[in-house]
């Protein structure tokens, strides 16, 4: 889906749920660290045209804030710094590398199979998001499995980062220079889906 920076503002604001304040701080970081503190200056600046006026510093890493604050954040970066798919790849790479609960949760992809188990994956997503539903699955036989978001409206400035993210992880478990992880359809409304093989 291909939308225009104000359409996805639109349906930015749509969102509902809120999110864990140390994952905006990471998002935040990598700005830092590519663009420095003028850099996170501006996209905070551009943030506050569009009513949600919140700094770096500001943000409790264990306060829960409105959703949008993460989705607008990632589109008005890639947006002021001219950031294509690849970078929005890279800075999904970047978080599950870097953020505690990313490596908590590639600990239990590891174990696919208790990965895989009701509620595993759900309550790992629960850490970040008040919203949604996460599934796991993989097929070893035929080298292929889904990361599967519902009951969550993922915006499109979401689908690379996601790539990136979920990549990063499911690498730690396999060890596989084929592998690749793509959107594909998921036929339902706010269900994402995610297709690794290798």
């Amino acid at each position: 889906m291909s939308l225009t920076f104000k359409e996805e503002v639109e349906l930015i604001n749509e969102k509902k749920g809120q999110i864990i304040g140390m994952s905006l701080k990471k998002d935040r970081e990598f700005v830092l660290e590519r663009k420095g503190e003028e850099g996170l200056k501006k996209v905070e600046e551009e943030m506050e045209k569009f009513g949600y006026s919140l700094k770096c510093e500001q943000i409790k890493d264990y306060k829960w804030y409105p959703v949008q604050l993460d989705s607008l954040f990632l589109l008005v970066a890639k947006k002021t710094f001219h950031w294509n798919d690849k970078m929005m790849r890279k800075w999904g790479c970047w978080a599950a590398k870097t953020h505690f609960l990313a490596k908590i949760m590639a600990k239990f992809f590891i174990s696919k199979k208790k990965f895989e188990r009701a509620g595993v994956a759900t309550r790992f997503w629960r850490k970040y998001y008040t919203q949604g539903f996460l599934t796991v699955n993989f097929d070893d036989r035929n080298r292929c499995g889904t990361v599967e978001i519902r009951d969550f409206l993922v915006v499109p400035i979401h689908y690379r980062y996601l790539e990136g993210y979920f990549s990063q992880i499911v690498s730690l478990v396999i060890l596989s220079s084929k592998l690749k992880i793509e959107e594909t359809p998921a036929g339902k409304k706010n269900t994402f889906r995610f297709k690794i093989t290798w």
